[in-house]
């Protein structure tokens, strides 16, 4: 989980771009200072920009029949249509531009900011028309891709983030499987003995997952970008699905539980029932001497009493001891399982395609439809497996000594 974002952070880690502060669109210049000119000479996202090219945009005006609201800013040859001027004035050749993303250029805004190793690009500038013509400037600017200051806030939530999870999973049992309440001393949290830690749970590893590189990647894009509406359906949609199955994994885990203990309780009581009935008889035998009727009545009852004790053995109980992480996740009653397996291949792998498309196109993908579908069926696999089976004991729980080579499974 963490492994994705360090190379990100090592990738754009780099020396800070050797430009002056951000400064406010200068004033046109004089008549002795060169014809074609940008101001300020480094900007990022939000930044107004201003051009003096006289010639130039005498140029792209004809080409946008004189209309100044048709000319866009051109970066490194990408016309970027949601960037119009602000105000334009074709006598002293003045033209300004916000830097902000629109619409219809994501695609150039990707060509422009995706996949950064340095905190800057210094692009070539240029003056685009509705006819799709461009006029070239021999100016050229600093595109500051990754701010100073938003960049060290960022690395700080960062941080932040991090160690919140990590005390979560070390010190709350934030990855472990829900504690019985009928079981002593289960108390829900961790501990520092795995002779007494409880499994990992492969529902809640994936809702974590999911989590921390959402908040992680939105929290990113907010400080790089200014972009607070980064969250697309199809990342809700996995955010949705990930809750959905650790829901779904609990309550089936619950029902069995209580059905479990339910037996374990009636058996229990028959048993003690059962003692209490053969030490009678015992005590009337030894009293009244030998008779055959009751010794009859305590055999028939001690043969009672052996088939509620190996009934009540074959009840499974429930795993509290982890065999660690990944055989924790990746095994049930029955060995390695074709689900789990599955599910968690998938979320590591959807994982890695969020963190580096994220990082190349400063964007959160969006999954198609049947990417969607197939994290949904391995979610659904995954918690059909957890149904009710005569030859595997539940999810959480292990099988007598003996029964599926003392393996219980996890959700």
């Amino acid at each position: 989980m963490l492994l994705g974002w360090l190379i990100v952070l090592a990738a754009v880690t780099l020396g800070w771009p050797s430009t002056t502060a951000f400064a406010e669109p200068a004033d046109a210049p004089s008549d002795e200072e060169p014809t074609e000119q940008i101001s300020p000479k480094a900007a990022k996202m939000g930044d107004v920009v201003s051009i003096r090219a006289k010639t130039a945009l005498g140029k792209a005006l004809v080409g946008a029949d004189d209309d100044c609201s048709k000319i866009v800013l051109v970066l490194e040859h990408f016309p970027l249509s949601g960037v119009k001027p602000l105000s334009c004035n074709r006598e002293t050749g003045l033209v300004n531009f916000r830097l902000e993303r629109g619409e219809n250029d994501a695609k150039q805004w990707q060509g422009l900011l995706g996949s950064p190793t340095s905190r800057s690009r210094n692009v070539s500038v240029g003056l685009g028309t509705g006819k799709s013509e461009v006029v070239l400037l021999g100016v050229r600017l600093d595109l500051v891709i990754l701010p100073r200051t938003e960049w060290f806030l960022f690395l700080a939530f960062w941080v932040f983030i991090t160690g919140l999870f990590a005390y979560a999973i070390k010190k709350t049992g934030l990855l472990l499987d829900p504690a019985d309440p009928a079981e002593p001393g289960n108390d829900g949290r961790s501990s520092q003995d795995p002779q007494k830690r409880r499994p990992y749970s492969l529902s809640r590893f994936q809702m974590a997952f999911w989590l921390y590189i959402v908040s992680v990647a939105y929290v990113f894009l907010w400080t790089m970008l200014g972009e607070y509406n980064s969250l697309n359906e199809k990342i809700l949609a996995v955010l949705a699905v990930s809750s959905g199955t650790s829901l779904g994994s609990n309550l089936l885990d619950n029902s069995r539980r209580d059905a479990r203990n339910r037996d374990r309780d009636d058996l229990g009581k028959a048993q003690a029932n059962l003692e209490t009935e053969i030490a009678a008889l015992t005590t009337t035998e030894n009293t009244d001497g030998s008779s055959s009727a009751v010794g009859v009545s305590r055999a028939i009852k001690e043969g009672e009493l052996e088939r509620v004790r190996r009934k009540l053995a074959a009840v499974p109980r429930l795993r509290d001891v982890t065999r660690g992480f990944f055989h924790d996740i990746l095994y049930d009653a029955n060995g390695p399982s074709l689900g789990r397996i599955q599910m968690f291949a998938w979320t590591i792998i959807l994982g890695g395609v969020f963190i580096w498309t994220t990082y190349t196109e400063l964007a959160m993908p969006e999954f198609s439809a049947t990417m969607l579908s197939l994290m949904t069926v391995s979610s659904g696999t995954f918690v059909a497996t957890k149904g009710p089976s005569k030859s595997a004991a539940s999810d959480d729980e292990t099988p007598p000594a003996g029964g599926a080579n003392g393996s219980g499974a996890t959700s």
